[in-house]
């Protein structure tokens, strides 16, 4: 008998031990992107310049977050004649029914393809320097609006964005451009003489050197594929397209800047990889993990925790808000 209750108080002993090392890897996991993001704003304060830091995505699932690297920005790119003085030169067109970019055959009044003649735009897509949704352009540079890209249909290796039309280089607005020089249904919108016919682009950033990325605990992933539409949305993760760069850019000011910051707060699910990789729903029983939420506010720069709301009143399985306390910033762990 004396045996038995010791075996007994050994298996439970051992169970609450196993149970609270998953809960401390989740919590230091949590720790961990915690102070990664506040020593990046940090680091844009003391700067005095763009700082900001990559969510370093698993090479063999793109939905797993593994770490964190430091960044700053690469200096923005300006082509067009008048403010290059080269022999560069850019259109904006409209699509045309037989794609020589010439004539009045548009299919749409919509110009949303801005041609080069002698930029580089392929090899900086090659070279991972336009991404999602890091990249924008303004056409005219320095005074036009801001226009982000839309990499091309299917594509999954470089180059994502720029695809050529004989000599000339292409580039896909995500938007229509809005200031266009010729009505529809001309082919060309902005002329390579138009005064409009200049632009500046804004890259991918670049690792911070000298600085070692950052590994989250082993067993634990930032789930993609169960945090908040925003997070998906600005960073894709599906097949048929290639997963986009997680960067989180901070201003001198502390503040979110970039795509980023139009958007209402991130939520990240810190998961247990067993379960994120099972792509199990994460309040399904089956669930080995705890869970987290890590949640960054552009308007402050600032990054918390807090628990997930397994709340399900209607019984269908599935969380009502995953992000509930995150929502109100209550409960929030440390």
């Amino acid at each position: 008998m004396v045996i038995a209750i010791i075996l007994l108080l050994s298996t439970l002993a051992l169970a609450v031990y196993h149970a609270g090392s998953a809960s401390d890897r989740t919590r230091s996991a949590a720790r961990i992107a915690q102070s990664a993001l506040l020593a990046a704003k940090d680091r844009a304060l003391h700067a005095r310049e763009l700082r900001g830091v990559r969510f370093i995505r698993d090479l063999t699932d793109p939905s797993l977050v593994t770490g964190f690297a430091y960044l700053a920005p690469i200096a923005p790119l300006q082509y067009g004649s008048q403010v290059s003085g080269g022999d560069n030169s850019i259109q904006v067109l409209r699509p045309d029914a037989n794609n020589d970019g010439q004539g009045t055959d548009a299919t749409t009044p919509d110009a949303i393809l801005v041609a080069g003649t002698g930029v580089d735009w392929l090899s900086l897509d090659a070279n991972g320097f336009l991404s999602l949704p890091t990249t924008r352009i303004r056409i005219p540079a320095g005074s036009g609006a801001w226009y982000t890209l839309r990499p091309i249909a299917g594509q999954t290796a470089p180059p994502y964005f720029a695809q050529t039309r004989g000599s000339t280089v292409l580039l896909t607005l995500a938007s229509p451009f809005a200031g266009p020089d010729t009505s529809y249904p001309n082919v060309v919108a902005v002329d390579s003489t138009s005064s409009k016919a200049t632009c500046e682009i804004e890259l991918a950033n670049a690792l911070l050197p000298f600085h070692q990325p950052i590994s989250l605990p082993s067993a634990v992933v930032i789930d993609l594929d169960n945090s908040s539409s925003n997070v998906q949305a600005l960073w894709p993760a599906g097949p048929g397209s290639a997963p986009a760069d997680i960067d989180i850019m901070y201003s001198p000011r502390g503040n979110l800047t970039g795509p980023v910051a139009a958007f209402g707060p991130l939520h990240f699910l810190l998961n247990h990889i067993s379960d994120a990789s099972a792509k199990l729903n994460p309040i399904d029983p089956r669930n080995k993990g705890d869970k987290l939420v890590l949640t960054v506010f552009p308007q402050t720069g600032l990054a918390a925790t807090f628990p997930i709301d397994p709340t399900d009143a209607n019984h269908d399985g599935l969380a009502d808000d995953l992000f509930h306390f995150a929502k109100l910033g209550s409960a929030a762990g440390q």
